[in-house]
């Protein structure tokens, strides 16, 4: 394979590896992965997941790859992070090794992610009328 179509695998496999290791459904795991090799011009890509591996090729390329899934838990917010990045892919090839190296990154760093995704507002206190504290969200 080609450098380009390299890079263009390797971050299809990284994106379903995530989602398949924090709970992502199959179906959805094949769906991401086509779409983010359609969005780099390749619209002929194959991908085959089951709860342990993902299988995955370029047509007219001369390899398929394959990854074992080991590890499984639930994080649904890495899950919607893969599919956003998944969404926003544009066909540009410095843009692959960049998406690659944002998911490496958005996942060393779960409380950023966590924040990306869903900002948590720190409650305040606050002397109500009856010179009491509360709590105000």
């Amino acid at each position: 394979m080609t450098e380009r179509v390299d890079d263009i695998v390797e971050v299809c496999l990284l994106a379903g590896k995530l989602m398949l290791e924090s709970g992502g459904e199959t179906y959805r795991v094949e769906d991401t992965m086509t779409r983010i090799a359609a969005s780099f011009g390749m619209p002929r890509s194959h991908g085959y997941v089951t709860p342990t591996a993902i299988i995955f090729s370029v047509e007219g390329t001369d390899s398929t790859r394959l990854i074992r899934i080991s590890e499984r838990s639930t994080d649904l917010a890495k899950v919607a992070v893969v599919n956003d990045i998944s969404r926003v892919v544009a066909v540009n090839i410095s843009m692959v090794k960049r998406r690659n190296a944002a998911l490496k990154t958005k996942f060393n760093e779960p409380e950023q992610l966590l924040a990306r995704i869903a900002p948590v507002r720190k409650p305040t206190t606050a002397v109500n009328e009856a010179g009491k504290s509360q709590i105000v969200r």
